[in-house]
């Protein structure tokens, strides 16, 4: 395995230390609190600037969905703005990164494992919006894999978590795994399965791109977008997932219509972001019947 694949990861997490460091002793030496409530603007801002994006998309598109059903656009500015701060102001850069109920102790084994990957400029910390859940099932691991953020190339990140994956099975013959990925991590887990066979869960995923991908990445294995080879590809390998998760208000995955895939088991969420649908309760839910079916079916 390349060294940057082990290293690359952390850059994120010190990125936005230094960005909170920057801000906090900007406010102390200007003894006010402008700057912060600047911050909070922008990101309130920049938020409802990408759903109108995905409003306007949607009715000037053949899809007149955004006219006959309600969407709440204000619920999803609050939730996502309030996701937003709690991962990258406090999870990201300082949350705890310890695999959840890892055991060390010789002859443990797990009744189920469960692998989960973050998306585009996120890292493994993201998950502990579900610490909660996480620790409620005291009998399953959780392993939180840190892939390169900025997926410069996605093919790259999922060969990392193919070798994580077959590592672990060396290890633990027999544990059923689960494969759980976010936005881009979910067509990382995607591309991974291709040599695995294994259950698998995308949240917001965009699996026939976005348009924010022509903004942030020029590389033909950068995040996805419509015309990508390496996407096209995987989209002609139509592998049934276990279950696929997206919202009509998801402010990233544009057109939204993007996030569902073929005639697998959808989940169709109205309410939430990109982020803030990790916090809803009925996501929560379905992903634990899979974990739970998953479970009952193992070999």
């Amino acid at each position: 395995m390349p060294l940057y694949n082990e290293m690359r990861p952390n850059l994120l997490a010190m990125c936005l230390k230094v960005v909170f460091l920057c801000v906090v002793l900007i406010s102390v030496y200007t003894q006010s609190y402008s700057v912060l409530i600047w911050v909070l603007f922008v990101l309130i801002f920049s938020t409802a600037f990408m759903l109108f994006i995905n409003f306007i998309t949607q009715f000037f598109s053949n899809d007149l969905s955004c006219k006959t059903v309600h969407v709440h656009w204000g619920q999803i500015i609050i939730r996502e703005t309030w996701v937003i701060l709690r991962l990258y102001l406090l999870e990201m850069p300082f949350g705890s990164s310890a695999i959840h109920h890892e055991k060390n102790t010789p002859g443990y084994k797990p009744e189920l494992a469960v692998f989960l990957v973050h998306g585009f400029l996120c890292n493994k910390n993201m998950w502990n919006i579900w610490r909660e859940w996480l620790d409620s099932h005291s009998n399953w691991q959780f392993i939180k894999v840190d892939v390169p953020a900025w997926y410069w190339n996605t093919n790259d990140n999922a060969n990392f978590l193919l070798h994580k994956v077959k590592a672990y099975q060396a290890n633990n013959p027999g544990v059923p795994i689960v494969l759980i990925g976010h936005s881009m991590g979910g067509l990382a887990v995607r591309l991974a399965n291709d040599h695995l066979s294994l259950p698998v869960i995308c949240l917001a995923s965009p699996h026939k791109g976005t348009i924010w991908s022509h903004i942030v990445s020029w590389r033909e294995h950068g995040p996805a977008r419509r015309g990508m080879q390496w996407l096209n590809a995987l989209n002609k390998n139509e592998t049934e997932l276990s279950l696929n998760i997206y919202s009509q208000g998801d402010q990233i995955v544009i057109p939204w219509q993007s996030g569902a895939y073929f005639s697998t088991q959808q989940f169709y969420l109205q309410g939430f972001g990109h982020l803030s649908m990790l916090n809803s309760s009925r996501v929560q839910h379905a992903v634990e019947l899979v974990l739970l079916d998953a479970v009952k079916n193992k070999p």
